[in-house]
């Protein structure tokens, strides 16, 4: 009976013991100035895609389905020397924004009007026209600037999330009607238009971005007007929502 009480006193002391040595001691406070980064994944490439709407855009601009845009940005990463998880990015790029208008409205957007940006209300003998598509297209020339956080840096397949600003200069307006008929009895056929006389040519926006390794979700919305004042209607100022894809 002694020997027992022995030998259940040593098994209960040896698991309490083992159970004490398996415990986890405290993580030593990781020094983010000594990360190897030699390996780290720059983000050189980063793509977008997404859905593009106009916000605070007037009722007499009937826009409709589902508006598209695509981004692909080169950018340059430089971390911070005092903490390896932030960084600012930046690099150059191209935007390219679509969106549609509601092809019952027997109007369309008259980009090439010399005095302001209007809908051309069509004629009563032109009542026979039917439309398949109606769409105006913009593509930027961008440099976006990010301030990036990463809590694995070394790894790359951590949290991460990133603010920041991009400023762009327009390259492209296009308004492209497809028509399924007109009045003159013409099918299915495409008119161009393209002119930027009304549209600001600089446009500054809001970024920003989270997600976990290469992919994320990314937001922008542009601070200025996309049309210029007194040369249509105000405030109309685009917004963007999608998939953002980096690690490249």
């Amino acid at each position: 009976m002694k020997l027992t009480k022995i030998y259940i006193l040593a098994l209960s002391i040896f698991c309490i013991a083992t159970a004490q040595a398996q415990k986890k001691s405290p993580a030593p406070k990781k020094d983010w100035t000594k990360v190897d980064l030699s390996n780290r994944n720059k983000d050189h490439l980063m793509f977008q895609l997404g859905y593009h709407t106009w916000t605070s855009s007037p009722d007499s601009i009937a826009t409709s389905g589902i508006g598209r845009s695509f981004n692909a940005y080169f950018m340059f990463d430089f971390p911070f020397k005092t903490d390896a998880r932030w960084s600012v990015g930046m690099g150059p790029g191209i935007s390219t924004d679509n969106i549609y208008f509601d092809k019952q409205v027997r109007r369309r957007l008259d980009i090439v009007n010399n005095n302001a940006l209007t809908y051309a209300e069509l004629s009563a003998r032109d009542t026979g026209i039917r439309y398949r598509k109606v769409k105006l297209a913009t593509a930027f020339l961008e440099v976006p600037v990010e301030l990036r956080f990463n809590t694995d840096p070394e790894n790359d397949k951590g949290l991460k999330a990133a603010l920041g600003l991009k400023v762009g200069t327009m390259i492209n307006v296009t308004h492209r009607t497809r028509y399924q008929s007109d009045a003159r009895g013409n099918l299915d056929y495409i008119e161009k238009l393209k002119s930027r006389q009304h549209f600001n040519n600089l446009r500054i926006a809001a970024t920003g971005r989270i997600g976990f390794g290469k992919v994320a979700i990314f937001a922008s919305y542009q601070l200025n007007d996309l049309i210029k004042e007194r040369q249509g209607p105000n405030q109309i100022r685009p917004l963007t929502v999608g998939l953002s894809i980096s690690g490249l």
